[in-house]
């Protein structure tokens, strides 16, 4: 493993301490939990339950159905607010997001209860843009995703146990944000150390992208007008779902969980290796609140850094993967902002990427 710096060692001595101390911790993840949210979530969980400490894992969304193979039914759904409230939390670990925004759509309650219990904030993350500032320990080693620093701060800093069940989770995560190990990755010995030693403690690839890569036919009938829907621009791809679309998708009874798992399918798998183009981005109504629209985008190659787009339009993420959240009257009103956020600033992020 390369060696931390002494800033780095020195917040993982404050954060193991904080733990040490605290009685009812609360661990949770952003809003529509990918894997590395889920997987970085069920690992804390588990070891913080190792040292014996009181652990509540809640999230505000539910953890996709796909998930549901790592017995992820040990994460509670509720507002934060009224968690802090009832189980007396003092000690909150936040994962993989590193803005209160992010873990929940009531921030300003969030943040003010936490101010009035004077509850200790620590965040682990990898991202490279948001609010760290809003945290009291915010721990960041750059690498390709939260579970990396979830397996240096419990295995290698405090010399915890592995089971089969930790490195199940631990691996799922890895495998969700590097792409199954398809991205650049200055850490890649490091993470291949951490994975080889995951599957020696019984970590199963085949059988998390398997369960991971497992298509609902719900899935399917979006993923069909996604590729309806789909454009080629001269240097990327987009595409998107209508209103009138997801009314037709709630009409069908179709599940939150299938609509974002067909437009997570859909990002990840074909809009940067469609064509010539290596990067593009798909936009949708927001399926709790259609008022807004979620955006995602991914590249690959180094080609451009898509946190360039997502800040302007209040998101953020990596360079080859990143997020937004936009208020907007329609599709039409989204993809004309979207679309001129990119054209506005194309050269910055060619030159950033």
């Amino acid at each position: 493993m390369n060696k931390l710096n002494s800033t780095q060692t020195k917040q993982i001595k404050k954060i193991l301490k904080q733990i040490k101390e605290a009685k009812n911790i609360l661990v949770t993840t952003h809003i529509s939990p990918d894997e590395d949210a889920i997987g970085s979530l069920l690992a804390a969980n588990a070891f913080l339950k190792q040292l014996g400490k009181k652990v509540f894992a809640y999230t505000e969304d539910p953890p996709p159905i796909r998930h549901s193979f790592l017995k992820s039914a040990a994460i509670k759904q509720s507002d934060l607010t009224q968690v802090i409230k009832n189980h007396k939390i003092d000690l909150i670990l936040f994962l993989d997001g590193n803005d209160m925004d992010r873990f929940t759509r009531q921030s300003d309650n969030l943040i003010n209860i936490i101010k009035q219990n004077k509850i200790y904030t620590i965040c682990l993350d990898h991202h490279h843009t948001g609010k760290p500032q809003q945290f009291q320990i915010y721990l960041n080693l750059n690498r390709s995703s939260t579970a990396e620093t979830i397996y240096i701060l419990f295995v290698d800093q405090n010399n915890q146990k592995l089971n089969s069940s930790i490195s199940q989770y631990l691996m799922m995560a890895i495998l969700g944000d590097t792409g199954r190990f398809l991205y650049q990755n200055p850490h890649y010995q490091d993470t291949f150390t951490i994975a080889s030693n995951l599957i020696d403690h019984g970590a199963n690839i085949e059988k998390i992208t398997s369960q991971i890569r497992n298509f609902h036919p719900d899935e399917l009938k979006i993923m069909s007008w996604l590729i309806a829907n789909l454009q080629i621009e001269d240097g990327f791809n987009y595409s998107y779902i209508t209103e009138t679309q997801l009314k037709q998708i709630i009409a069908l009874n179709i599940t939150p969980d299938n609509y974002t798992g067909a437009c997570h399918h859909f990002i990840d798998n074909y809009i940067r290796s469609t064509g010539a183009n290596r990067w593009g981005f798909i936009i949708n109504p927001d399926f709790n609140d259609p008022k807004f629209f979620k955006g995602s985008m991914r590249s690959i190659d180094g080609v451009i850094d898509t946190t360039v787009f997502a800040q302007e339009l209040n998101g953020g993420g990596h360079k080859q993967a990143s997020g937004f959240r936009l208020p907007a009257k329609n599709i039409q009103v989204a993809l004309k902002t979207v679309l001129k956020v990119i054209k506005n600033n194309y050269s910055k992020a060619l030159k950033s990427a």
